[in-house]
Order: C-alpha cells, then structure tokens, then sequence
C-alpha cells in the first residue's frame, strides 16, 4: 500500500464517521482481490504459490488499516467459500437469462513458456494511444481497460519472447445488450462527475461484448470448465457481496437487503477501475437479478513527475534524500487534498441522498483500490431509519 491509496480508503471512513455522526447505523466493510495475474506473476517471481501470496497481502491489509485508524465490519476475501459460491451463483444467473456465450478467440501464446498470456504475462502498445502498456490496461497513458489480444506487439513479461496467436475459447458477458439500460443508468448515477463522464465517453464510443475467462489455474474455475477460470475483475466486485454475507452469517443479518432488496450501494473507487464499477459490474448485476449501484465516488490519480503514482513502476531516480524529499511533498499535497476537495466531495454526497425514494430507505457504499500485488476494496454500507427531517 502507498500514500496515493488514501486517496480512496479515507473518503469512505469520513463518510461513514459522518454518519455515525448523524446517529445512523453503519456497515463498514473491505476485502482483499486474491486472483488474477498480479498474483501468480509475483508468485512465480518469489517461487512460490499464489495461494500464499494471497494469503500474505491478506494478512497485511487486515493489519495496517486499524493502524490507519480505519475499522471494518468485516475484512474479506475473494477466495473465500461463500465468494466462489456467489460468483458460480450470478454466473448460472447470467448463462440462464441469456448473457454468458462462448466464443473462439485468437490470444497472444508464448512459445518459450508454452502458455496463453492473459494480462500482466504480456506487455506491449496500447492500441489507443501508442503507449507501453501491460496486457489488460494502458496503466501510464490513456487509462483504457484493454480486452485479450488487444494490445499491439505483445510479448510475454517472464521470458521476453514476442508472442504468437493461437486460437482458444473463451467465455463473454454480451456486454453490448445492456447498452440502453446502461444510458439510462449513467444518467440517473450519483456520485462524482468523472466517473460519469468516463463511462459516458466509453458508452458513446460503442460496447464490445466482455471476455470474463482466462487461461490460469489460479481463481474460481468457470462451471463445465477444466480449463478457464473467471476474470478477476468478474468475481472481485462480487466480493462486495461475499464480504456482506459473511457479516450476515456472523450477524444475522440480512444481505439481501442490499443486494437484492431496498438498500442502497454508494461505491468508493480508485480512478483507474470506473470503467469496471460504471460499465461491467451494474451490467453484471441488472443481467443477474440483483439491485444496482446508486452512486460511484472515483478518486483522480495521484500523479510523480508525469507518471501515475504506482508500485508497479518506478517512480524516482537520483539519491536516496531527493526521493524521501519527493515523497514527502508528495505525502503533503494528498493530506490537503483530503483534507479540502475529498472531504467536501464526501460530506456533499453524505447529506444528499443520490436516488430519494420511499421504497429505497438504506444506503450501502463500496469502492476498491489496487494495492501490491493482490488488491483491496474499500467501501462503506449504511443503514438507516428514514427521518423526514434528516439532512439531505
């Protein structure tokens, strides 16, 4: 974890103290991303299994927040039971209603490794801005998610080979049938205009159905597949469901209400993952049944130098005393950033409720941002009385 990720974790510990504040029941909850190629990549580099890995960043997350002063409900993770059961769950709800297809899809091959490279195993050009960039995101240029096989002369990060293209089949969300209900949504979003407008701009552009498998070993497996596993940006936003029955399950409480029911989901996200939480994941849930987002509050992107603030990357050159310099100016300017602008952001969507409705009485929040090699989602769940007096 680095500074710039407060940047997403404190806006929703404000909130959530606003509405303690305010005398409101609140739910609290994170959770750790544990699949994916950021996983087994740096399990592969340390020799060992992504499962102790996962198990490490996990670890560590559920030790450094309360040392931030942040406390949750409860801290998950996405290789939990109850999340593989809930994402086969929406899955067969998607396949069954009709948005799960297969196709045949030429993909980059390593001949060296002898394998597919799905996202972080291959680097190469971003298509929309000719910039170096990883396999399933222009990180450092336009910031655009990138589809398998998208991404110009690609070559596997391991090794160093150019890629080849070999033929496989893949699993699709049909993306493309929601694009009304996804108009409509955008429109009556609350939360942050850059999240809006991003998604806006990616909608206006035209939707490509979503490949959601990939070629690992690590992650839930796809049902009828002994080849494929879910895409982590499939079962990762699912983990906000898994970590909410996880707190029913202890509590008695009901997720359901949330998920499916009258309450209302506010996310906190990092400005890197809008195309996921304003595009992919409300077209998810609308496909399976289940209640949408109400509001997506996205962070802009910490910037050093011109370059995106990232562990990922390095970020400084020179002595040793001029990057401590640098990141403590740095360390300076995001304190007064949240001291100013996220707080106000914050405490504005705090006291204005994003869709009124006296069928809709609760609000929930959830957001995530990437931190190491594994990720952690912050977001914030509320649970209130409706008081007709209450701030607005």
């Amino acid at each position: 974890m680095h500074i710039a990720h407060l940047r997403t974790y404190f806006p929703a510990d404000i909130y959530v103290r606003y509405q303690r504040k305010l005398g409101r029941d609140v739910l609290f909850f994170c959770g750790s991303d544990t699949h994916g190629t950021p996983i087994t990549v740096k399990a592969e580099e340390q020799g060992t299994t992504p499962e102790r890995i996962a198990k490490q960043y996990h670890e560590h997350f559920r030790q450094i927040f309360p040392r931030l002063g942040i406390f949750f409900d409860n801290y998950g993770s996405t290789n939990d039971p109850v999340n593989h059961h809930r994402t086969r769950a929406i899955a067969m709800n998607l396949i069954e209603n009709g948005y799960i297809y297969q196709k045949d899809v030429t993909l980059p091959h390593c001949p060296s490794c002898d394998r597919f490279l799905p996202d972080r195993y291959m680097e190469g050009t971003c298509p929309h801005c000719g910039t170096d960039a990883r396999g399933d995101e222009c990180d450092q240029g336009c910031g655009v998610y990138l589809e398998p096989g998208e991404i110009l002369n690609p070559r596997c990060t391991i090794c160093g080979t150019t890629a080849e293209y070999k033929e496989t089949s893949h699993q699709f969300l049909k993306l493309t049938a929601f694009e009304s209900f996804l108009k409509e949504f955008l429109e009556r979003l609350g939360g942050t205009e850059n999240a809006r407008n991003y998604a806006k701009g990616w909608l206006k552009g035209g939707l490509k159905d979503w490949n959601i498998t990939r070629n690992l070993d690590w992650g839930i497996p796809f049902p009828g597949s002994k080849d494929l596993t879910f895409y982590v940006w499939f079962d990762a936003p699912i983990g906000y469901i898994g970590s909410t029955e996880e707190w029913a399950e202890r509590t008695g409480g009901d997720w359901e209400h949330y998920w499916k029911g009258p309450g209302r989901l506010i996310h906190f996200i990092g400005g890197d993952i809008v195309y996921h939480h304003c595009l992919f994941w409300p077209s998810m849930l609308k496909g399976a049944g289940y209640s949408v987002p109400d509001a997506v509050v996205a962070s802009g992107m910490v910037k050093v130098e011109g370059h995106n603030f990232s562990k990922a990357g390095a970020m400084y050159s020179g002595s040793r005393t001029s990057t401590l310099r640098r990141v403590w100016t740095l360390t300076r300017s995001v304190i007064t950033l949240l001291a100013t602008r996220v707080t106000q952001e914050t405490l504005t969507l705090a006291g204005k409720p994003t869709r009124p409705s006296s069928t809709r009485n609760s609000w929930a929040f959830w957001g995530t941002s990437y931190t190491g090699a594994s990720s952690s989602r912050t977001g914030t769940m509320v649970r209130y009385p409706r008081v007709s007096s209450s701030p607005r």
